[in-house]
């Protein structure tokens, strides 16, 4: 993974290239804060942190701000500008497009036409491997935590990081984290994501590669985190496709394919597309020497 952190301050960018042996991908969307000055239209200010999806829009910026506010009805009245060039925002555009995290609301004294934004799952109970791994690779912003190593700025500030897939290898594992700690305490992420069996393509997420996997096997857990079982299901590629579960000393074959894609996936192992073969036509060359 290449992993490229720029500062928010000079703009100094750093990039590191780190070797993963699996994908960890989470099943929750990622927070970000965000410091909202808002501006009645009598000219009182007041100041307020408010969290939402660092995946939503700017309106849904505003609405998060709204549902702690005592009139909701200010949808429809407020337009959001940046606190640094005082530039009018679309409420459609994404909020990884803003660079800082301190917003302005400026309520009007005429309603605009708008409509409410469609609300963002914070847990929702089926997702896709696509937006896990969108998730994965979306811009994090770290907040004063970051210690620019530019000459001219030498002190901890704001940074933006954002990962990208440097090389993809042969074989691709990608680790559902479905375990997760929560007030000090283990519990599981019950949600299903569905995965692709064939045709896994990652060429949008990589650096110009053009790379599409084919699912070659599942690691399953059921249960709970204290009391689990774990199971496999892997594919037998001849003359024929087929797939079979291996449950302890039970080997059993699977009677569909869309069987293979459950709630209790934890671990996927891809095979990118013609690697397969090409193994296949070098153990036949050397094997004919």
């Amino acid at each position: 993974m290449k992993s490229i952190t720029t500062c928010l301050r000079c703009n100094h960018t750093t990039t590191k290239i780190e070797r993963l042996q699996f994908l960890p991908l989470p099943l929750s969307q990622q927070q970000r804060v965000f410091t909202v000055e808002f501006c009645s239209k009598n000219g009182h200010r007041s100041q307020s942190n408010v969290s939402v999806f660092a995946s939503g829009r700017v309106e849904h910026l505003v609405k998060a701000f709204l549902d702690k506010h005592p009139r909701p009805d200010l949808f429809e009245r407020i337009i959001v500008q940046t606190t640094l060039t005082e530039e009018s925002l679309d409420l459609n555009s994404p909020l990884y497009m803003l660079t800082d995290s301190k917003v302005r609301f400026i309520e009007q004294k005429k309603h605009l036409i708008r409509t409410q934004p469609i609300q963002l799952d914070m847990n929702p109970k089926k997702i896709t491997l696509y937006e896990c791994l969108r998730e994965f690779i979306s811009k994090e912003y770290l907040d004063d935590s970051w210690l620019c190593e530019q000459n001219t700025c030498r002190r901890k500030t704001k940074a933006v990081k954002q990962l990208q897939f440097h090389t993809l290898p042969p074989v691709l594992i990608i680790q559902l984290k479905r375990f997760v700690s929560q007030n000090q305490r283990q519990k599981k992420v019950k949600t299903f994501v569905e995965y692709p069996i064939d045709e896994l393509d990652l060429t949008d997420l990589s650096a110009s590669q053009h790379a599409i996997y084919d699912l070659i096997s599942v690691s399953n857990h059921m249960g709970s985190i204290s009391n689990g079982h774990y199971t496999a299901y892997a594919r037998v590629k001849t003359s024929t496709d087929r797939w079979y579960e291996f449950d302890d000393a039970v080997v059993s074959a699977i009677s569909s394919n869309s069987d293979v894609v459950t709630a209790n996936a934890y671990l996927l192992f891809y095979m990118k597309r013609n690697y397969q073969s090409r193994q296949n036509s070098q153990h036949y060359r050397e094997s004919s020497v």
